[in-house]
């Protein structure tokens, strides 16, 4: 190879070379930009508004807006006392008349983007028919949410009926 043939290869090597390099950052940079990670803080504060939205739809019996907040594979096993199956023969197929749910949460974990859990207590009421006193029962939980498309939904619960660690927030123990 003369050196005129050299200096022709090397240059188109080198010209390749280059386009390469502009063709593999091109390429790179068109792969979508990371999601921005939101904080613990920002996540407890949209597990706050999904909260307030599901206790809403559960007084109003609103079984549309619950399927937009619940996660479509979730599980949720419910607590099994006798106040509770009083609750849920007097449900038959919906909800037990006038059904309220208080939810206070006391502690929420952030385990990544995609993952946290919440325990807490909460109160659910209803007023049977023809009683004038309401009825309670009480339940311990633990909740996994799961961030589905940036919200955060319900995936996993188990409750209790018996009492967190340190026992009922209203007992003071």
């Amino acid at each position: 190879m003369n050196s005129a043939s050299f200096r022709t290869w090397h240059g188109l090597s080198a010209a390749l070379t280059s386009l390469g390099m502009m063709s593999f950052t091109a390429c790179a940079s068109l792969q979508p930009a990371p999601a921005p990670q939101q904080s613990e803080q920002e996540a407890r504060g949209e597990v706050d508004t999904t909260r307030a939205r599901f206790m809403a739809a559960m007084a109003a019996s609103d079984f549309a807006a619950l399927a937009e907040i619940v996660d479509p594979d979730a599980v949720m096993i419910g607590a099994g006392s006798a106040g509770h199956l009083k609750m849920y023969a007097a449900a038959g197929e919906g909800l037990a008349p006038e059904y309220r749910i208080e939810i206070s949460p006391q502690e929420f974990v952030m385990m990544d983007q995609e993952w946290a859990f919440e325990r807490g207590t909460s109160v659910q009421s209803w007023q049977p028919e023809g009683e004038a006193k309401r009825e309670e029962v009480r339940n311990s939980y633990l909740l996994i949410l799961r961030n589905v498309d940036g919200q955060w939904k319900p995936y996993r619960e188990v409750a209790s009926a018996l009492p967190p660690p340190g026992g009922w927030p209203e007992d003071g123990e």
